[in-house]
């Protein structure tokens, strides 16, 4: 009976050590796994779609981003932008759900969360999968 015990003891313990282990790795990594999804992410998969793709980098500062990009497939133009989370510009686009051109005084309907934008003409679903990957 004490073989038993002693047994199921040393496998709980086990068990219990196990688990937290696992616990420990996703604290190191910050259960963050969308931080190695970056803009050259998209570039390459958005190449698996279209591999005439044409990339452009667009006057991000013209709505108060950091950085843009214009991308272009067959059947669809996309344009996507990232901001400083902290900025007006930011905080505006993403209340809003629109860009705002203030040197051409209008505002341009986009899609903006988590510190990234974009807009979408034509026939974008396919793409607009991988933006999504940068926007989580």
């Amino acid at each position: 009976m004490k073989k038993i015990l002693l047994g199921l003891l040393v496998t709980l313990v086990c068990i219990t050590a196990t688990a937290c282990g696992t616990q420990e790795e996703g604290k190191k990594t910050g259960g963050d796994t969308n931080t190695s999804y970056t803009f050259e992410s998209l570039d390459k998969d958005l190449k698996t779609l279209d591999k005439e793709l044409q990339v452009n980098q667009k006057s991000a500062e013209m709505i108060g981003a950091k950085k843009g990009y214009g991308y272009i497939l067959k059947d669809c133009t996309l344009e996507v932008y990232e901001f400083d989370k902290s900025s007006d510009a930011y905080k505006e686009a993403e209340k809003n759900q629109k860009f705002n051109l203030e040197s051409m005084n209008m505002k341009v309907d986009a899609t903006v969360k988590k510190g990234i934008g974009y807009i979408a003409n034509g026939s974008c679903d396919d793409a607009i999968q991988y933006i999504e990957k940068l926007m989580k």
